[in-house]
């Protein structure tokens, strides 16, 4: 079965200042999304997808061609609105937008390009082999699985500890995995602001209410993986945020997620992990990301160069 992994990278990195997806941080001067892209083709996945703005295409291409583009099936797919399938003239479109529409059109962006099951993850995150390990098996068992109501898409999400997602820097936002005991999930809920704060973890709510969380707690560091299927609903509820959206509002995948599961519409499995992950928001992550690369590629995790090797051997 052929498994697409489809890399979010059309962020304006606001924040970082720079194009953090092509900031060299590995040993031999990789970009994150290149370990991703590596760890995803040892999982099973043969296809990558780089989700980017339009104006970018050359620097993106000049930088993977090599490497990356001849390890595994490399394509790029553009968010604009005009391949994210939202209406022709949508009625409260802004001229003067600049921003991406958000997480959910960023996939939505992709379709053309995916013909099968698929995982989606962030450019600027690493998410551990393990990870895409876990979401592989779940997407292959996808095909010969029986019992799922008719008209109901399938996915998963990965679940992270939250004590060891958090940052020394001060409070992060992280979204919060409300599973049952079968392991499905059952909403995600967004804490804009989650921190240590002496023993605790606390948790400021998008109300403005404090509370605490459990280190155990799983958050979603949007690794997702859905049927193909999962774009027509996705489409669908694109159209209609257009229509009824102001004019910087984005439309966000765990969003579109909660709206279906409420509907009965999408059946998502968490698959916990305990596996490392880490990040780049901001440039001053950027030497911590690299201490953590290195560290991995010294103890065999990765070899250096990356794609000096196959992946399939280096297992």
């Amino acid at each position: 079965m052929s498994l697409t992994l489809v890399v979010l990278a059309a962020g304006s990195a606001r924040r970082y200042g720079a194009l953090k997806q092509l900031v060299p941080v590995g040993p031999c001067g990789e970009a994150l999304l290149e370990f991703a892209a590596f760890d995803a083709l040892r999982a099973g996945f043969d296809q990558v997808v780089l989700v980017i703005r339009p104006e970018n295409e050359e620097a993106f291409l000049s930088r993977f061609d090599r490497g990356l583009g001849r390890a595994m099936s490399l394509g790029l797919a553009f968010q604009t609105l005009e391949h994210g399938g939202a209406p022709e003239r949508p009625a409260r479109e802004s001229s003067s937008r600049t921003r991406p529409w958000g997480t959910g059109h960023a996939v939505l962006s992709a379709r053309q390009r995916v013909r099968g099951p698929f995982a989606v993850v962030n450019a600027d995150d690493f998410y551990g082999r393990g990870a895409y390990l876990a979401m592989a098996r779940r997407l292959e068992s996808l095909g010969a699985e029986c019992g799922t109501a008719p008209g109901v898409v399938r996915g998963a999400v990965t679940g992270y500890r939250v004590d060891q997602t958090l940052s020394p820097q001060g409070p992060v936002s992280r979204a919060l995995l409300h599973g049952d005991p079968a392991g499905r999930l059952r909403q995600v809920q967004e804490f804009p602001s989650v921190e240590r704060d002496g023993g605790v973890i606390a948790i400021r709510g998008v109300d403005g209410e404090p509370g605490v969380v459990s280190a155990d707690a799983l958050v979603s560091m949007n690794m997702w993986g859905f049927e193909a299927s999962v774009f027509e609903p996705l489409s669908r509820s694109f159209q209609a945020f257009v229509e009824g959206s102001d004019a910087d509002d984005e439309f966000l995948l765990p969003a579109f997620v909660n709206d279906e599961i409420a509907a009965d519409r999408l059946a998502v499995d968490v698959l916990p992990t305990d596996g490392p992950w880490t990040g780049m928001t901001f440039e001053s992550d950027r030497e911590k990301t690299e201490r953590f690369l290195a560290e991995r590629t010294s103890r065999g995790e990765y070899p250096s160069p990356l794609w000096s090797v196959d992946p399939e051997r280096s297992s």
